[in-house]
């Protein structure tokens, strides 16, 4: 009778943490992105497909530094694994659409002393190259990360991808809260 009251409740922990179909849950993080060096914000959603399979889309934009700025919409399938009733590691894999501006007036401004105002921003162009840059990619992602359940609705996490990017490759590390519904 213990073993089978004892087989019950493992059960039922294992149903009530795994039971992650049909569970949508929005987030926001701070991000860090390794090829700019730079930090920066992120929201997501995520809908649980299956018990253990949940699709997220997630945006990300870095905040602008040595004249570049970045930004990353993304596409990522998670594969739960719980390890206690409130903590889940997950390894995820996905798509992403990279798009990065360079804005050089500031370095042009920079190079010419602090006079460059005092040139029209035609003679720029023609001295120092087209000062407004920007390019954008589509990408791949391959990643992990953990969760934690504060409450049955708000979860902490900590996840890491790495995007396959040509010219573009970056590790992305994120660090927020989501909130489930």
């Amino acid at each position: 009778m213990k073993k089978i009251f004892l087989s019950l409740c493992i059960a039922l922990v294992s149903v009530c943490s795994y039971a992650q179909q049909g569970t949508t849950a929005a987030g926001v993080y701070g991000a860090f992105g390794s090829e700019n060096s730079n930090f920066g914000l992120g929201a997501k959603v995520q809908y649980g497909i299956l018990d253990a399979l949940r699709a997220e889309a997630s945006f990300d934009y870095f905040f602008k530094k040595d004249y570049l700025t970045n930004m990353n919409a993304s596409l990522n399938v998670h594969y739960l694994i719980p390890i206690s009733e409130k903590f889940r590691v997950y390894p995820l894999a996905g798509v992403s659409y990279i798009y990065w501006k360079a804005d050089y007036e500031g370095a042009v401004d920079d190079a010419l002393g602090g006079y460059g105002d005092l040139i029209p921003d035609e003679m720029k162009d023609e001295l120092y190259g087209d000062v407004d840059d920007s390019e954008s990619k589509i990408g791949f992602n391959l990643g992990a990360g953990v969760e934690y359940d504060l409450t049955d609705k708000l979860s902490i996490f900590a996840e890491g991808r790495y995007q396959f990017v040509s010219d573009f490759d970056q590790a992305v590390i994120g660090v927020g809260l989501t909130y489930k519904f």
